[in-house]
């Protein structure tokens, strides 16, 4: 910006020709509305809305540029007129600025000299498009919550923020707001809310608001209607003798009555008896009254006397109330308060039907302040005769003292009100009779509310203090009684008996010292521990439980596990719970030092939860977990003892002592009540019943006709944790009915067989924290399966429910005397119905009884036949030839080996059962290999230490497959692949196992006997590991070397001959430079083991290797193929990319879920497509981080995805033959952010050996990364590391690389940081990838080079592309169409 020169005459210049008029206006009227901190975008919109009109804005963005401040006039340096036009213009602008902001924004801009200076300051301080910020706003707008506002504030308040984000360059769509504005509305929206996301286009955010006003009407209209603004003027009591409030006072009209207005009444106030015309006899009336001339009492005449006739009084009944509608004790006098509008109460007690006051009025006193109102609702005041009405009576907890509104009291009854000096009487208006009574007590007109006119007697049932005590769960003497006090329960004076459950099973240490660790609020310190493994599984399959304590309220939360590998996901679905129920954060949790809870370590890092251990062997300091673990093991236990009930239904007795316990007042919180305290509710005691009673639902609803019984015995087993309602449990049916109509019997306990088995709803960990079950539930019980009485069902269709069967009792007996085709008997079918008769003249086959089939039409026959079957059991394997001969020769290989001897069988053996398993085992082409049976030992039978050890599995890694067919096709080596039979019968056993006699081949002379194993077979666990040392140690012996990067890769290398052996389970390959080695290793391998020659490597592990003229393409046409027709998607229409463009997936994406099972099922099978197909990587992996929750949108891609495959099945691989020398080229990429669910970035590399791209990975990082170059280099660094895995096998493989890899990435300060010796402070959480990636690149051990972003190939793998830029990333990275090669082969084959 020019600078002002100085100025020598003001006048020396010349004038403009046409000087240009200033613009003026006045700040303080055009621009009413001041800048703060949290308004910008609306004052932004007032400013430039004016300026615009002025034709101003050009000062403030920059188009309308000052002029020199000088300018040669005569060759003379004159003062440039246009300079001073604009310089008094901007000023003028920038007064304008100063005068539209508030004060506490003036220092910030105080420093400009022109208007766009602050107007840059004010745009980069409250619109900066920092990354920071914007994360910021987005937290703001998402943690919106309408709280006590009106839906328009709220609405306002959300559009205020989304303007916040577009000024930032991020704008919110309308769904999202839409969805953020739901979610923020609160409990009383949430069926409109869910109304609103079941449409398919989701409403305008106008639109919306228009609607949730109208709602919102509606919600006020069916609240209680307050009349006018609530007040009450206090009486104040003083010696002067006038009245205060609105009373009359005693200058006139005493005995007269002063007014006369309606009176509401509460339940809990009583009508006094006290007579007001009993008063002291020095206080005389003025005005005569009215004297018995018997008894000298006013008030009536002798005629009247009830002395003289005491068959004149007026009768009084004694009526009955029941013990809930009874009053409560006295919360002191009723005041009447002729100035009152509302009756007023500070007790919650004295209304009979109320409802939450969500209204803005207050209760007004006389002195201005106002106190808050919580509840409305109605009670009734009752007199001799009956009751007075009393409505729209408040609750006031702050108010001192109770009144009555004279005037709401004679509205809604037909009453007058008189007052007097000293009493006033409450009269029925239609008989004059007298209804209530009270008296003047300083100056203040009370009616009494501990003492009443009317005798009550009320019907209850005073149980004893025993059925409290068992009702609650046997609670501790103090806690019951003062339970018993603190609610009013009716219960006897009596003192507690001694409980003999008590006395059995609460018996314990004394406990330790106090905890110095404190809380401050609910969630903030959490106490977890795992009990178990309990030692009965429990009837519905627990053998654990989960308990967590909240320090602050003494809360407990108790879930039943299966296994302690469910703490992770239960304790995440719990966290989510609370977190969301108490719109706050867990801060802290307690644990010990657990397998279980180590796992919770990454994800309490992510959440911010500070996880607390106790020291090893120190469980004393986990002791609120360890106190309350014995508190619910006491309780229940206790429980099922006075139910006598087995030990097996702790689960349901441990859950309902878990509940009770939450509603017993505890000595932590100095008598609170846990419940209460978290939840500011008091708990319902009258729901409460005795734990194992006799009960009698009602389950008329399951009745088959109207005359069976509407309910039967059953046992009450606790509460339901969804419904209001009792669980209940029939002995006769073993079904758990869950009901809230049921009687109950509490004094007596039927018990339970052991064999019953109830199956409750909640079968599973999950169900206890999300489930919903109905409000009258059953679930039958599973009847015990007794043994099989005869040998002719198979063991493989037994019930998986019974796992621990002895497979040998139901398995099929093999001999010679019994032929091996015999059938069992079968239902006869009925014969098909005969054809109708022909009713043409033409004369055929049929008609003259010719049944034998036409040989020309036997090959139409033939390609109609159903493709074979796998039987699923040896007795269906028995009736065709086939898997007949495949069960001798899988016999035979076992007796040939000698796998096994026949021993008595003893009771201390663990013996594993066994099964047939039958495959068939298909060409490439599709046509039928073999058909293989093969004997698969129950290794989930097996027990750790006992009968193995250790387990291995030999399993190749896909890029040593690949970096070794690499080499061999560029040195022109043979490949051969090999086959072994029966590989795992070839390793030798170092343990003992026994197993039981396979199905179909017992001994008739030793049936009882059971094998002893010799070597191993399929399905032990240590199979694998047999089988791999045998073979290791063969290769060894043969002078091969195993590698360290792989373990299933052998080297040999001596001189000058190479050969390198890859084993895969029982596939193997071998490849060298020498044939006559390769030969003679062949005959030996043979002579050592059982094999099958296959030849070349032609199709390995599924993957089937076609040769070309450059080399080899791998290719999974039959496994994509089958995959497609598996999932009934290969007549799907083909599309271009595996994901579109614009699909932006979240956890939350979707409404409705999907077929979880399902989609886990695709998915998984998709993951090893990935080993030939790297264009597939990134969606692959996008869509298995939703496995654990998918929904319709999700499968929705899926189904996307299996299409893309569908029309480029024949895409595969390809493996280069290479004439020079090999290097390594890499590219490395990453998608900066890019997951919308928290913001990671996805990594992606593609490693080059020479032009075959032999490594490929496309994966999420774990932390979030805070720039583009801070995710560039943690991809690098993966990239590097895989490189330097590579370099290491090929260094083993006795390959040396002409120069250093080359990694060529698209991120110039990436490239500069891991070159720059200065570390920068900023990426000191990069320490470990820094020094990493920077001592290979000063090592020379790797090359960084820039590459453009338009020929980065890795970008396939980071991120969703258009068609147009993944099909031609597609066809660089190294894959090729084998529809040519493929449609060869299938002619050759045809031929």
């Amino acid at each position: 910006m020019a600078t002002e020169s100085a100025v020598t005459s003001e006048s020396s210049g010349p004038a403009p020709s046409s000087e240009a008029q200033l613009v003026t206006f006045n700040p303080a009227a055009s621009l009413p509305l001041k800048l703060t901190a949290t308004n910008f975008p609306s004052w932004r919109a007032q400013l430039f809305s004016l300026l615009y009109g002025l034709d101003l804005h050009g000062y403030l963005d920059g188009t309308v540029v000052p002029p020199a401040a000088e300018i040669l006039v005569n060759n003379i340096q004159t003062r440039n007129p246009a300079y001073l036009h604009w310089f008094r213009q901007d000023k003028l602008l920038l007064n304008g600025i100063f005068a539209s902001v508030s004060p506490e924004i003036v220092p910030f801009i105080s420093s400009a000299e022109t208007s766009k200076a602050a107007w840059d300051i004010l745009q980069s301080t409250y619109a900066g498009t920092s990354y920071s910020r914007i994360m910021t706003l987005h937290d703001r707008l998402h943690g919106e919550k309408r709280g006590d506002r009106d839906v328009a504030t709220y609405v306002q308040a959300l559009r205020s923020r989304a303007t916040d984000l577009a000024l930032a360059g991020e704008a919110v769509r309308n769904e999202e707001l839409v969805t953020i504005c739901l979610r923020g509305l609160g409990v009383e929206y949430q069926e409109f809310a869910a109304g609103i996301r079941a449409r398919e286009v989701p409403p305008r955010l106008e639109d919306l608001l228009d609607r949730l006003q109208a709602l919102e009407a509606d919600l006020r209209a069916t609240r209680p209607p307050v009349d006018s603004p609530a007040t009450a003027y206090t009486t104040q009591r003083g010696r002067g003798r006038g009245r205060r409030g609105g009373y009359p006072g005693r200058g006139g009209g005493r005995g007269q009555p002063s007014s006369s207005y309606p009176v509401p009444s509460s339940p809990a106030s009583s009508p006094s008896s006290w007579d007001p015309t009993s008063r002291p006899d020095d206080e005389t009336p003025r005005r005569s009254r009215v004297f018995c001339q018997y008894c000298e009492k006013p008030g009536h005449t002798a005629k009247m006397c009830f002395q003289l006739f005491p068959h004149k009084r007026p009768p009084q009944a004694n009526y009955t109330q029941h013990p809930q509608q009874a009053p409560p004790s006295s919360d002191g006098p009723w005041l009447m308060d002729t100035a009152a509008t509302h009756h007023v109460t500070n007790n919650l007690g004295n209304l009979s039907l109320y409802s939450d006051y969500n209204g803005p009025d207050e209760i007004y006193l006389g002195d201005g302040s106002g106190l808050r109102i919580t509840h409305i609702g109605s009670s009734s005041l009752a007199t001799k005769t009956g009751s007075l009405e009393l409505k729209s009576m408040l609750c006031v907890p702050a108010i001192k003292h109770r009144l009555l509104s004279v005037a709401k009291l004679c509205r809604a009854n037909p009453v007058s009100v008189e007052f007097f000096a000293d009493s006033f009487i409450v009269k029925d208006l239609n008989t004059g009779a007298r209804l209530l009574t009270g008296r003047n007590k300083g100056d203040t007109y009370e009616l009494p509310g501990g003492s009443t006119a009317v005798r009550v007697a009320l019907v209850t049932t005073r149980h004893s203090s025993d059925s409290w005590h068992r009702r609650l769960g046997h609670p501790s003497s103090k806690s019951l009684s003062r339970l018993l006090q603190a609610h009013s329960l009716p219960h006897s004076s009596r003192s507690l008996s001694p409980c003999n459950s008590c006395l059995s099973n609460k018996s314990h240490k004394l406990p330790f010292g106090d905890s110095s660790l404190s809380s401050s609020r609910p969630l903030d310190l959490l106490f977890s521990d795992v009990w178990g493994p309990a030692p009965v599984t429990s009837v519905d399959r627990y053998s654990y439980y989960l308990v967590i304590v909240d320090h602050f309220t003494r809360y407990s939360w108790i879930y039943p596990l299966k296994l302690k590998s469910d703490v992770l996901s239960v304790f995440l679905a719990f966290k989510t719970l609370v977190e969301n129920y108490f719109s706050t954060t867990i801060r802290r949790l307690y644990t010990d030092g657990g397998g279980e809870f180590q796992k919770l370590k990454s994800s309490l890092v992510q959440s911010g939860i500070t996880h607390l251990l106790t020291p090893p062997h120190t469980p004393q300091h986990n002791g609120l977990s360890e106190r309350k673990h014995r508190h619910i093991v006491e309780t229940g236990i206790t429980l099922l003892h006075q139910a006598d009930l087995p030990l097996t239904y702790w689960s349901y007795a441990f859950t309902t002592a878990v509940f009770l316990i939450n509603r017993l007042p505890s000595s932590a919180l100095r008598g609170q009540i846990p419940f209460t305290v978290l939840f500011n509710e008091t708990p319902r005691y009258t729901k409460l019943r005795v734990f194992g009673c006799l009960c009698y639902p009602w389950l008329r609803p399951y009745n088959t006709n109207k005359l069976q019984p509407h309910s039967r015995p059953c046992i009450f087993l606790g509460y339901s944790h969804q419904q209001s309602a009792y669980k209940c449990l029939d002995p006769e049916t073993s079904r758990v009915f869950i009901s809230r109509h049921v009687s109950f019997v509490e004094s007596q306990f039927p018990g339970v067989a052991t064999s019953c088995v109830p199956l409750d709803a909640a079968t599973s960990t999950s169900s206890w924290l999300t489930s919903t079950i109905p409000v009258v539930s059953f679930i039958p019980c599973p009847v015990p399966v007794p043994p099989p009485a005869s040998a002719s069902s198979s063991s493989d269709q037994q019930s998986p429910r019974s796992p621990h069967m002895d497979g040998s009792a139901s398995s099929p007996s093999l001999d010679d005397s019994s032929p091996v085709n015999s059938s069992p008997p079968q239902s006869p079918t009925p014969p098909p119905p005969p054809p109708p008769p022909p009713r043409h003249p033409m004369r055929t086959r049929a008609k003259n009884n010719i049944i034998k089939p036409n040989p020309k039409y036997a090959s139409v026959a033939t390609s109609q036949v159903s493709p074979p079957t796998e039987p699923s059991s040896v007795k269906e394997a028995l009736r065709h030839a086939v898997w007949r001969a495949a069960l001798k020769t899988e016999h035979g290989a076992l007796l040939a080996n000698r796998t096994r001897d026949l021993v008595p069988r003893l009771p201390h053996y663990n013996v594993v059962g066994c099964r047939w398993i039958f495959r068939i085992k298909w060409r490439p082409d599709g046509g039928i290999e073999r058909f293989k049976a093969r004997l698969v030992a129950k290794g989930f039978h097996q027990r750790a230490g006992v009968d193995f050890h250790e387990t291995f599995s030999p399993v190749l890694k896909p890029v040593t497959v690949r970096t070794v067919f690499t080499l061999a096709l560029s040195s022109n080596w043979p490949i051969y692949q090999f086959d072994v039979n029966n590989a795992f019968l070839q390793g030798p056993l170092q343990e003992e196992v026994y197993m039981t006699q396979p199905p179909g081949f017992r001994d008739p002379a030793h049936p009882d006997h059971v094998c002893r194993l010799r070597r191993a077979i399929y399905g032990l666990r240590q199979a694998p590991r047999a089988w791999y040392d045998a073979l290791s140690a063969f290769l060894i012996s043969c002078g091969f070397v195993k590698t360290c990067s792989d373990a299933s890769l052998f080297v040999y290398s001596r001189n000058g001959v190479q050969a390198y052996f890859l084993m895969y389970v029982d596939d193997l390959l071998l490849t060298g430079n020498d044939a006559s080695f390769l030969r003679s290793f062949q005959d030996k391998l043979s002579a050592e083991f059982s094999l099958k020659q296959l030849g070349n490597v032609h199709y390995f592990l599924g993957i089937e290797v076609l040769p070309t003229a450059s080399g080899f393409l791998l290719s999974q046409h039959k496994y994509i193929n089958d995959l497609l027709t598996r999932f009934q998607m290969h007549e799907a229409r083909p599309t271009p990319t595996p994901l579109t463009s614009t699909a932006r997936l979240t956890i939350s994406t979707g409404t409705a879920p999907a077929d979880a099972t399902l989609y886990r099922q695709v998915v998984g099978a998709l993951q090893y497509l990935v080993t030939t197909r790297p264009d597939v990587a990134f969606a692959v992996n996008k869509l298995s981080q939703y496995m654990h929750a998918p929904s319709t949108e999700h499968w929705q891609h899926v189904k996307r995805l299996l299409r893309y495959i569908a029309g480029t099945r024949a895409v595969g691989l390809q493996i280069r033959r290479q004439s020079t020398p090999l290097t390594l080229r890499v590219f490395s990429d990453s998608d900066w952010a890019g997951d919308l669910d928290d913001r990671t970035s996805t990594s992606g590399f593609l490693i080059y050996l020479g032009d075959t791209l032999v490594s490929w990975k496309s994966k999420k990082q774990r932390t979030v990364a805070r720039s583009s170059t801070e995710a560039e280099y943690r991809a690098l660094a993966l990239t590097a590391s895989e490189t330097v895995w590579l370099q290491n096998l090929l260094t083993e493989l006795h390959y040396t690389l002409p120069q250093a890899p080359t990694i060529f990435c698209d991120n110039l300060r990436a490239i500069h940081f891991s070159s720059n010796p200065v570390f920068h402070s900023r990426m000191k959480h990069l320490a470990l990838d820094y020094h990493f990636v920077r001592q290979l690149v000063t090592s020379k051990a790797l090359h960084l080079r820039h590459v453009p972003t338009a020929s980065q190939l890795a970008d396939v793998l980071t991120k969703a592309l258009p068609s147009t830029r993944f099909c031609l990333l597609r066809s660089k990275i190294g894959l090729a169409d084998a529809s040519s090669i493929l449609r060869g082969r299938i002619r050759e084959n045809s031929r």
